[in-house]
């Protein structure tokens, strides 16, 4: 089972910058700290030994002391940002004398009320964690990794019937070794275990071939090193899955079902199925001994309910959760993250990434940024084929995930109390399903909160809060959360337009995402937030943003539309590595190129340039832009055609090696620009 860590990628490092000078802490908490440090490294690395068991054979016991484990994580980081936060509203501001002594008394006096408040705290959170070092202890958790039963592929059923049927291996002779042979290496997960089987194969010189299949896309490569090419299996046409559909059902001498009922309900199985044989077979050998009638209901209840009772079902399930259960535990939390979205849902690629950092998933590796680290994340995902790539120009934008692994790591997802769904397709599982504290939230536009008003639930401890396609007034108000870190809101009906007067009470969010929702404003108070990395509005309406935005100094992203005004300083946003806007809301965009002077971290810029720009602002911005030495991605778009005055600065511009795609639209240049990194 995929026991997501929790907080532990985030709330290690954290109480690590407790124990420096700054925060001036007593001895005594001191130690209690580096206590807590040293026991939940400890339970970080129980987590990761139990994640590597499939649910089926852990005890119960083991569940629920992982989810504990996971949910006091939670609550050390809730306690640790609360205590953070109150101390960085403690800097020094610029008053007058008179009104400096009296601001350094009050903040004197609550200084010592938080530090009296986290020594308490770390008190309480010593004895929850002996306590859990204790059943750690009586469970004897760390063996749990090493005694637990290997899994029998449930392919070598279909493969073969009877072990007797299996002919003799290990006899071979001079006889067999002089003959030509077709050898078919099926299902090879690792370079390492390929590197040992290529040893076995002898060149006779004989003419042999040699046919290897795989799911990753570095052991393809390996073995066209030595044997020729690769050939990427495309999904079965929709007429070749008919017919495997139907021959399963009625046989190799079959016809079609004529009736309009069965010809709808067929394509629908054969789109879940998504041209993937293993699973067109799968459903096939469910439907086979079932009226033709009862399709559409089995169809309704693919994934949940009645079908997950099915043997068959559960096997493919389990052929599915192969690949899960492969790949390391950085990338189990990212892709059960996938989980919050609907199903046949485009999911933008940098979205996806920035969610991830904000949830701390993305680990830091010297000389990357956390984008860099994510979007290396999303290309395993691909090359493991958990996740279908989307492109666009070229270049992958996005992916979608299919019908049956979405199944699959909503049910991961549910029972680990990663997350709690609300879709009418769920809602049985989530009531189900025991859970004390609710961590992430996602709903769904299927969801009728007359059916379900389990949402009315505390939502204190929410810290990633999803809406997709959904009626705005399904949302409860901002005011019912506390440790927020991540709001979404995709697609949202509203009469009108959204106020987000509360925004601001959200002291921990990281991530604000705002996309084809009407909105009336941002309240200026989002300036006080002082951990908001992502803030993004697309197709919102939005006007302007708040100046205050520019205060955030640990702003890396910022993305907006034409019809949203970017207020004047841009550069004191001096962490940014990634800007989207355009030139018509540019708030006195004379001094634009000054700004961009600044933003030294940036690696992808995009400015659409909606109007006519005089020929110095041009050059200007044309040298700047030359000057940032980490740009990975730049692109301008001009909407007026053949602009040509200014931009000739980008001829004699030598990029620096970051440079991965430069783009020009509708700029004329009298000549090629030598994009040859220097």
């Amino acid at each position: 089972m995929e026991f997501a860590k929790g907080a532990m990628g985030t709330l290690l490092p954290k109480l690590s910058e407790l124990l420096k000078e700054e925060f001036d802490l007593q001895k005594s908490v001191k130690e209690g700290i580096m206590f807590l440090k040293a026991e939940l490294e400890s339970m970080q690395t129980a987590l990761e030994n139990v994640s590597m068991v499939p649910p089926d054979q852990l005890d119960k016991k083991i569940k629920i002391w992982a989810r504990d484990v996971r949910e006091l994580s939670y609550n050390i980081e809730d306690d640790i940002d609360t205590f953070m936060l109150h101390m960085d509203g403690l800097e020094p501001t610029k008053k007058n004398k008179f009104t400096r002594v009296i601001d350094k008394c009050q903040k004197s006096l609550f200084r010592v009320k938080i530090r009296h408040k986290i020594a308490n705290s770390i008190r309480d959170v010593k004895s929850q964690v002996k306590e859990v070092m204790e059943r750690r202890d009586r469970y004897q958790i760390d063996s749990v990794a090493i005694t637990f039963q290997t899994i029998v592929d449930p392919r070598i059923l279909a493969l073969y019937e009877k072990a007797t049927n299996l002919i003799g291996i290990g006899k071979a002779s001079d006889d067999l070794i002089k003959r030509m042979y077709l050898i078919v290496v099926d299902d090879v997960w690792e370079t390492s275990t390929w590197k040992i089987i290529k040893c076995s194969f002898i060149d006779s010189k004989c003419g042999s071939r040699v046919i290897t299949t795989t799911r990753i896309s570095q052991v393809a490569k390996e073995v066209a090193e030595e044997f020729g090419n690769v050939y990427i299996m495309e999904p079965l046409s929709d007429d070749n899955s008919k017919k495997l559909f139907y021959g399963r059902i009625f046989g190799a001498n079959f016809k079609s079902p004529t009736s309009n009922q069965s010809i709808e309900v067929t394509g629908k199985i054969l789109k879940k199925c998504g041209g993937v044989p293993l699973s067109i077979i799968t459903i096939a050998s469910l439907l086979a001994d079932k009226p033709i009638g009862e399709w559409s209901t089995i169809y309704d209840s693919i994934g949940f309910g009645p079908i997950d009772q099915n043997e068959v079902v559960q096997n493919t399930r389990k052929i599915l959760s192969f690949s899960y259960y492969d790949m390391p535990l950085y990338l189990k939390s990212c892709m059960l993250y996938l989980s919050i979205y609907p199903e046949d849902h485009w999911i933008e690629k940098d979205s996806l990434i920035w969610k991830w950092v904000a949830e701390g998933f993305v680990h830091v590796e010297q000389g990357k940024t956390l984008f860099e680290v994510g979007e290396r994340y999303f290309i395993e995902l691909i090359n493991k084929s958990m996740i279908q790539p989307t492109e666009t120009y070229g270049s992958v934008d996005g992916c979608r995930i299919h019908d049956m692994v979405i199944d699959l790591i909503r049910i991961l997802a549910i029972e680990d109390n990663f997350v709690k769904i609300f879709d009418r397709v769920y809602v049985e599982q989530n009531s189900s399903s025991h859970r004390s504290t609710i961590g992430r939230i996602t709903l769904h536009k299927r969801w009728n909160k007359d059916e379900d008003n389990s949402l009315a639930a505390d939502l204190t401890q929410v810290r990633s809060f999803n809406v997709i396609g959904c009626h705005i007034s399904m949302m409860p108000s901002l005011v019912s959360f506390r440790v927020l870190c991540i709001l979404v809101l995709e697609g949202c009906d509203v009469n009108g337009s959204l106020n987000l007067r509360h925004l601001g009470n959200l002291c921990q969010l990281r991530l604000l995402r705002l996309i084809d929702t009407r909105l009336a404003g941002l309240p200026r108070e989002i300036g006080d937030l002082v951990h908001l990395q992502v803030p993004e509005a697309r197709k919102t309406g939005l006007k302007e943003l708040p100046v205050t935005i520019t205060n955030l100094s640990k702003l890396m992203r910022l993305c907006v539309n034409g019809e949203t005004r970017v207020p004047t300083g841009v550069g004191n946003m001096r962490s940014l590595q990634e800007l989207q806007l355009w030139w018509g809301a540019i708030d006195r965009f004379e001094n634009f190129s000054m700004e961009v002077d600044r933003l030294t971290e940036l690696r992808m810029l995009v400015i659409c340039v909606d109007k006519m720009i005089e020929e110095g602002m041009a050059k200007a911005l044309v040298k700047s832009l030359c000057g940032l030495r980490r740009i990975q991605n730049l692109a301008i778009h001009s909407l007026s055609p053949n602009e040509t005055s200014g931009w000739e600065g980008f001829i004699h511009w030598e990029p620096s090696q970051e440079l991965r795609r430069f783009s020009l639209f509708s700029i004329w240049l009298p000549r090629l620009v030598d994009c040859r990194c220097g």
